[in-house]
């Protein structure tokens, strides 16, 4: 099915522009029949809208508490918030539409997506924010599991091997060690995200780390 609607939006992109005039003005036709195009999908918009959602409600929460800009500044905010646009308009706008038909527009999808749109979600800091959106009790559940002495005993044992082998301590230990789990200088206590992270996939991000 998704093959046969490929094809009809060949035909139709190919039928954009007389036959004798293709070659000169293929391109321009092409654009405005794209242009027409807008990919107005139910689910995808509404987890779009969702997680705009979610984060709004984390932030206000997280600066009623701590006051505008604390926690999770403004540059977080603005950068998760255009990290979205640029999430709907790679998923909803006409490059969508255009994705299904040519591989060059495929390709161009994927890389708003990965180099863009996710670099942009994950400076704006969504989990701290996601936890901020949870009723109290939860959020206040979320802040003892990660506290367990077994999640604290996992990261001393990871972090005590790691500088017996290395000679490392301090800053010359841990950003490393932060770089080869998530590839991020800041972000939330290592303590806290290890066990998120799992420890095959931890000890596969060491490895490939060297």
């Amino acid at each position: 099915m998704k093959g046969c609607r490929s094809v009809g939006r060949l035909v139709v992109l190919l039928s954009a522009a007389p036959a004798p005039t293709l070659a000169h003005e293929g391109a321009h036709g092409l654009a405005a029949e794209a242009a027409r195009h807008w990919r107005w999908e139910p689910v995808t918009a509404a987890l779009l809208l969702a997680s705009g959602l979610v984060y709004a409600v984390g932030v206000r929460a997280l600066w009623t508490r701590a006051g505008s800009g604390r926690g999770l500044r403004y540059g977080h905010v603005a950068s998760y918030v255009l990290g979205l646009v640029v999430l709907a308009l790679a998923l909803l706008s006409p490059l969508a539409w255009l994705a299904e038909a040519l591989f060059s527009a495929h390709m161009t999808q994927h890389e708003v997506l990965m180099l863009i749109a996710a670099p942009l979600l994950v400076l704006g800091h969504p989990l701290a924010a996601a936890l901020w959106a949870l009723p109290r009790p939860w959020r206040t559940a979320c802040g003892r599991w990660v506290r367990r002495p077994a999640v604290g005993t996992a990261w001393h044992a990871l972090t005590g091997a790691l500088k017996a082998a290395s000679g490392r301590k301090g800053r010359g230990l841990f950003l490393p060690l932060r770089l080869a789990l998530t590839g991020r200088e800041h972000g939330p206590d290592m303590a806290a995200l290890l066990p998120l992270i799992g420890r095959d996939r931890a000890l596969e991000r060491l490895v490939k780390a060297g």
